[in-house]
């Protein structure tokens, strides 16, 4: 048995991990304090790791079809893969090629063939409309991006910040990306609160003045 330091490459956090290794086989997962700007936090598809390597019980093998009842049937991955194709053609013969769309999570960001497969698919189809975890529920950051800049000196950690202002953000009720998901995975109000008696400063600015904020924080 043996304990090796990684990382979890679901996302773009980047998550510090121990797992534990024998015989060659993962057995165990856990987050890694010792490295990592995030404390030993590690979310649930980081420690779902084990299952990604070994298989879970009620892993999916083969191809379904869900049938009148909304049960699911096994069916052979080439009849799938026809009867997929079928209801395309039927859909873009009858709404055009805008009607097709493609998504993909954020763990497709680490997969080499993934972007440059559904490029090629959405070509052939011949649809612009690809849409990511990136364009549903954070189209705000890349706009924001686009019209104001972005600074090329890096981001900041939580711990070294003197003043942040959060703009249309809450850390108590969605993750944010970096520097404050390295402070508040997991403990937000906790880390925030942390944050304050080291002798940060935040200013929030949120037309939303009902919903709960960080404790003790300057609202606007």
């Amino acid at each position: 048995m043996k304990k090796v330091k990684t990382f979890c490459r679901n996302c773009s956090a980047l998550c510090s991990m121990e797992v534990t290794v024998e015989d060659g086989k993962l057995t165990h997962v856990t987050g890694d304090g010792t490295a990592s700007p995030y404390g030993a936090y590690m979310c649930v598809k980081g420690r779902a790791s084990l299952d990604f390597h070994n298989g879970a019980e009620d892993r999916l093998l083969h191809s379904l079809k869900r049938d009148a009842q909304g049960d699911f049937d096994p069916i052979d991955h080439e009849q799938a893969l026809d009867e997929i194709a079928k209801q395309l053609s039927t859909l873009i013969d009858q709404y055009g090629p805008r009607s097709v769309a493609l998504y993909h999570g954020t763990g497709a960001y680490r997969s080499v063939l993934g972007a440059q497969l559904e490029k090629s698919f959405l070509s052939a189809l011949k649809t612009p409309n690809l849409f990511s975890t990136m364009t549903i529920d954070q189209s705000a950051k890349w706009v924001t991006m686009g019209r104001m800049g972005v600074m090329a000196s890096g981001k900041p950690a939580l711990t070294d910040i003197d003043l942040a202002v959060i703009v249309g953000n809450n850390p108590l009720v969605t993750h944010q990306t970096m520097p404050f998901a390295a402070g508040e995975c997991g403990a937000p109000g906790r880390a925030f609160t942390q944050a304050k008696e080291r002798g940060t400063r935040f200013i929030i600015i949120d037309p939303r003045r009902a919903a709960p904020k960080p404790p003790a924080l300057r609202i606007y």
